[in-house]
């Protein structure tokens, strides 16, 4: 009997253990169940809705809007496969509305729970609290992070180079924000060789290698002016003045650096002035160097009202052409400058022409042609180009411009960006007017 009553207790505990075993696989399923992820044609439209909402918006009212709608969204499909998407983009457009450190944080950490392997998150959260000063051992962290991704994905496709060149930038920006100076321009320095390093088919085009590595030097500029590094400031400032495609921004920086090298604002003027000379000589000596003679080829492209222009019905005038493309930055840059031009020589017997290089379908293209009149050139004829018209030409990269004289020779040819473009081919297109025609 007593065996038995021991047996009968050992198929109990048995049959306990089971059982709880069994619970203990049964309540994570049910607990998967209860917030399993949904995935609909409706939250789906609503999510592109949403966020094609924010993608247009521009003022802060419209920003709002766009966030109340995709917080709505959230809301009303809260186990959506498409929260950590919604959670991302929502850090994105609060980020600009809203200067709540804590809250951003909070929003960031949910975003990056919800997706924690999106390669361009990290380097946004990062973006963001450097611009904002917030968590500096937090942000280098997420900066190590975002590297660390990158390299990854450069391992698996051998494309990621500039991305990493771009994050080591905000590495280095990370360690300043910490505190660990010397850290910051190493990592920095680094990335700027690796910049300087790649060739123009790492880039969309030789402009845009240009302006990644003269912006890397910026950074270093405003690094070492951060850390009071005042000899080597000054040095990069001129520099910079001198030679940078984007010299705009140099100039408030410059005289910090001044002001920090010598300890006073006194003779600053004069040193502006020395350098200007510097700058214009410099440029004179280019302009010259840029001026060729060969024959320009034959053309007869359509406009987008398919009108015909071909350059022997533009024979006897002074004809500017610019190539460019819709995906190509530096070269919707030039447009507005181009437009302001049209203006100076509108009584000069001067055709100045931005010929397309995209590749669409034709009804896209023009869309996207007469898109881009109407907000930054629309006073210039554009004309629909193609490869074989590049090729023609001789150029690889754009933007590209040269000018073609009344007799049809190529006078002036100039590939990528400059800061003084402008200037440079207002002093160009005075000299192609000012040459005697031919008898």
């Amino acid at each position: 009997m007593l065996k038995y009553n021991n047996e009968m207790t050992f198929c109990n505990v048995q049959i306990k253990i089971i059982g709880i075993l069994i619970l203990i696989a049964i309540f994570p399923i049910s607990d998967a169940c209860a917030v399993s992820q949904t995935h609909s044609r409706a939250e789906i439209k609503r999510f592109s809705d949403a966020r094609a909402q924010l993608a247009r918006a521009e003022s802060a009212e419209e920003i709002w809007d766009g966030i109340h709608a995709m917080e709505t969204f959230r809301t009303e499909f809260p186990h959506t496969f498409l929260k950590g998407d919604a959670t991302a983009q929502l850090f994105h457009s609060y980020r600009m509305v809203v200067d709540d450190a804590g809250f951003l944080l909070n929003l960031a950490q949910e975003a990056i729970a919800l997706i924690p392997n999106r390669n361009g998150l990290y380097e946004q959260v990062v973006q963001t609290f450097v611009e904002k000063r917030l968590f500096p051992d937090q942000t280098l962290a997420y900066a190590r992070k975002s590297l660390e991704l990158a390299e990854k994905m450069h391992a698996q496709t051998g494309t990621y180079s500039r991305q990493i060149i771009r994050r080591r930038v905000l590495l280095s920006r990370s360690f300043q924000l910490a505190d660990q100076r010397e850290e910051a321009l190493k990592v920095i320095r680094r990335s700027l060789q690796q910049a300087e390093a790649l060739p123009v088919t790492a880039f969309p085009d030789k402009a845009t290698r240009q302006k990644t590595v003269h912006g890397i030097r910026l950074d270093l500029l405003r690094l070492y002016i951060e850390q009071k590094r005042w000899d080597p400031a000054y040095e990069l400032a001129c520099d910079l003045l001198k030679n940078s495609v984007i010299r705009e921004s140099v100039y408030e920086l410059w005289s910090g650096a001044y002001v920090g090298k010598f300890g006073t604002a006194d003779g600053i003027i004069y040193a502006y002035a020395d350098l200007k000379d510097e700058i214009e000589e410099s440029r004179r000596t280019r302009l010259i160097e840029e001026r060729v003679m060969r024959p320009a080829p034959a053309f007869a492209l359509k406009t987008l009202e398919d009108q015909q222009v071909s350059l022997d019905a533009l024979k006897g005038k002074v004809v500017l052409l610019n190539f460019w493309a819709s995906w190509c930055g530096p070269c919707l840059e030039e447009l507005p400058q181009l437009e302001a031009l049209t203006r100076t020589y509108k009584q000069e017997s001067v055709a100045i022409i931005a010929v397309n290089l995209d590749t669409q379908e034709e009804g896209k293209r023009k869309d996207l042609i007469s898109d881009t009149k109407e907000r930054l050139a629309p006073s210039l004829t554009f004309l629909m180009g193609n490869d074989e018209l590049r090729r023609e030409f001789g150029f690889n990269n754009i933007p590209y411009t040269c000018i073609v004289d009344r007799e049809g020779y190529i006078r002036y040819e100039k590939t990528g960006l400059s800061s003084d473009f402008k200037a440079s081919i207002k002093d160009q297109l005075t000299w192609v007017i000012g040459l005697p025609e031919a008898e």
